[in-house]
C-alpha cells in the first residue's frame, strides 16, 4: 500500500468541504469544463483570465481556484516547505492562473 503525498491529502480535503451556494456549484462544474478535453489551451487561458467577472459571489472565486488546484494543482508539505504549482499546458494558462491568484491575494512567483 502506497502512502500518500501531501499534495493527495490536500485534494481529498478540499474535495469534501461543502458548497452551499448554487453559483458556487457552478463555478467548480465550470471549472471542471475547462480540463474535459473540449477545451483547447488557448480557450482554456481566456477563459480563465475572465472568470474573475463571471464570478456571482465572494465564494465562487474559491470554489473555482480550489478546483482547478484539485485538478492541475501540487504543493509540498508546509512542514517541509511552502511551494504550490499549477502544471498546464502552456504559457498563456499560466499566466492566467497567476494572475488570477493575484486577485484574491496571492502573489505568484516563475
Amino acid at each position: 500500500m502506497s502512502k500518500k503525498s501531501y499534495a493527495q491529502h490536500l485534494r481529498e480535503s478540499l474535495a469534501d468541504l461543502p458548497v452551499k451556494k448554487k453559483c458556487c456549484v457552478h463555478a467548480i462544474k465550470d471549472a471542471h469544463a475547462l480540463f474535459d478535453g473540449t477545451v483547447s489551451s488557448a480557450e482554456r487561458a481566456e477563459q480563465i483570465a475572465l472568470y474573475e467577472k463571471r464570478i456571482k459571489c465572494s465564494a465562487c472565486m474559491s470554489h473555482f481556484i480550489r478546483t482547478l488546484f484539485a485538478i492541475c494543482g501540487s504543493v509540498t508539505d508546509p512542514a517541509k516547505r511552502n511551494h504550490m504549482e499549477f502544471a498546464v499546458d502552456t504559457e498563456e494558462e499560466a499566466e492566467a492562473i497567476a494572475a488570477l491568484l493575484a486577485t484574491v491575494g496571492f502573489a505568484p512567483a516563475r
